[in-house]
């Protein structure tokens, strides 16, 4: 049984009352004991798990559930752009990018909010500002009215808007794929969880090239060890292979 559990990331709507705050079921909540709230608020497991969040009108002692939806999830496609792609051998193309598309028709069809970064780059760079390889990759484009941040560093906080558009949507969990594993990736990644995030990072689904050292396959797999269980406070990043991420 799940019990609902305000928590600083739901959204505020213009009605306010009290929510009591042990039983619920798809049709109403039962009152038991008073809790604030403003019209909307995320319902956790004990374990906090699973979370959803809910739209709600009271009346009286009982209170009518609106819409629900798993919606304190987002999919951050990171810096997934034609000139990246093109640097990337054909076996990590053909590894990650199907995975990514399953990640975003999976995500879609569960109405999970879907937020692109897209990497301005310098005159020269290989994602040089409104260039053809600054292109977001056409297979992987965002549907319409899906949002895109662009950014200048790796990581995809800083100097953006991408907190606040998390926060006016809720979200509370980020599932992360894209481009680099060891720029863009695990800076975001690591920022996320300091900012009060829980991380799944997609370890199939982010890529990258073979460097002096090592190669792009050992990059990646490095990456995913080092990122599983990386955390700030309350706040980790998970592993997990794409198909076993669940929406």
């Amino acid at each position: 049984m799940l019990s609902p559990e305000v928590s600083s990331g739901w959204i505020a709507a213009s009605e306010s009352g009290l929510l009591g705050g042990i039983e619920w079921n798809r049709r109403a909540i039962q009152q038991s004991r008073p809790l604030r709230f403003d019209g909307a608020l995320r319902l956790t497991t004990a374990s906090g798990e699973l979370s959803q969040s809910a739209q709600i009108k009271h009346k009286g002692a009982r209170f009518t559930i609106l819409a629900m939806g798993n919606n304190s999830s987002a999919l951050l496609i990171i810096d997934v752009q034609v000139g990246l792609v093109e640097l990337m051998s054909a076996e990590i193309r053909g590894s990650a990018l199907p995975k990514i598309k399953k990640l975003l028709i999976e995500a879609r069809a569960s109405e999970i909010p879907v937020i692109y970064i897209q990497h301005d780059g310098a005159k020269g760079h290989p994602l040089e500002t409104h260039t053809e390889g600054w292109k977001l990759y056409p297979p992987l484009k965002p549907a319409d009215g899906e949002c895109v941040i662009r950014k200048r560093e790796s990581d995809s906080f800083f100097g953006t808007m991408l907190q606040q558009e998390l926060e006016k949507r809720g979200i509370a969990h980020l599932i992360v794929a894209g481009a680099m594993t060891e720029y863009c990736v695990d800076t975001t990644c690591r920022r996320a969880t300091s900012l009060g995030y829980n991380v799944t990072l997609a370890g199939d689904a982010h890529l990258t090239r073979d460097n002096e050292v090592l190669t792009a396959a050992n990059i990646i797999a490095h990456h995913n060890f080092v990122l599983n269980d990386f955390g700030a406070g309350e706040h980790v990043v998970r592993v997990q292979p794409t198909d076993e991420i669940e929406f």
